[in-house]
């Protein structure tokens, strides 16, 4: 069994760090951190930039680099990168078949603890439709 995969599948910079380690291409902690904090925390969860912020997913991105500076000083998440080092990390993941069962284990405990959370307010949402 793999060490050090966090049993909180709501950790979720703990969760960024552990994937991004099994990673072959460099990530940095700085960078898995800022993603988590500054985007996933941040960007997705609002949809638009803000801070100075910026998304792009573009042909003229610069190759291997997670983060850039734009001409307006913004800082820009490359997501051509993020795609490429996610799916290739995946690919890393998929092939180590001694954590499939933690994974699933892992993936159970956050379905279950969304239904604790949410399952009420969804079901009553679904009634007023």
């Amino acid at each position: 069994m793999v060490k050090n995969l966090h049993a909180d599948p709501l950790l979720t910079n703990l969760n960024f760090r552990e994937f991004f380690k099994r990673s072959s291409s460099l990530v940095s902690q700085q960078d898995s951190d800022f993603l988590n904090h500054v985007f996933r925390q941040g960007l997705t969860h609002l949809y638009f930039p803000k801070l100075g912020l910026a998304i792009s997913y573009h042909s003229t991105n610069p190759p291997g680099q997670l983060f850039f500076k734009a001409a307006s000083q913004a800082i820009v998440l490359n997501v051509k990168r993020l795609e490429e080092i996610v799916i290739s990390t995946f690919e890393t993941i998929k092939s180590d078949v001694s954590i499939y069962q933690q994974m699933e284990t892992r993936y159970q405990s956050l379905i279950s603890k969304y239904q604790q959370q949410n399952g009420g307010t969804i079901a009553k949402y679904k009634n007023t439709l």
